[in-house]
């Protein structure tokens, strides 16, 4: 909210101004990885109830569970770095390694 400005008839004040930036959002997918070769196959399911964590600069500031597909997004976010996904590997799983870490934004699992 800006100041409170008073104009005269035919007055325009042309100071009033508002920075806004977009928001942004992170998500992607986490899987069943079958065949534990770090790739997402397309026969590979998702997997429904997975816990995903938000930090950012290292606290946590939102925690989500993947929808029954495996997908799961943290919306509403300022732009900006520092932010990384935790993912808590669900029980009777393992973390595949994955082929390109650097990029991952979803966690690989195969069963034991």
């Amino acid at each position: 909210m800006t100041q409170s400005v008073t104009l005269t008839s035919g007055e325009f004040n042309g100071t009033l101004d508002a920075g806004l930036v977009a928001l942004a959002s992170i998500g992607d997918f986490v899987w069943h990885d079958l065949d534990a070769d770090g790739i997402q196959d397309t026969n590979e399911p998702g997997i429904a109830n997975a816990i995903v964590k938000l930090r950012k600069d290292g606290v946590e500031i939102a925690t989500t569970t993947t929808d029954s597909a495996g997908k799961y997004s943290f919306s509403n976010l300022t732009p900006g770095g520092g932010y990384q996904v935790q993912f808590i590997t669900p029980g009777g799983f393992t973390q595949s390694s994955p082929v390109d870490a650097g990029a991952m934004t979803a966690l690989i699992v195969m069963g034991r």
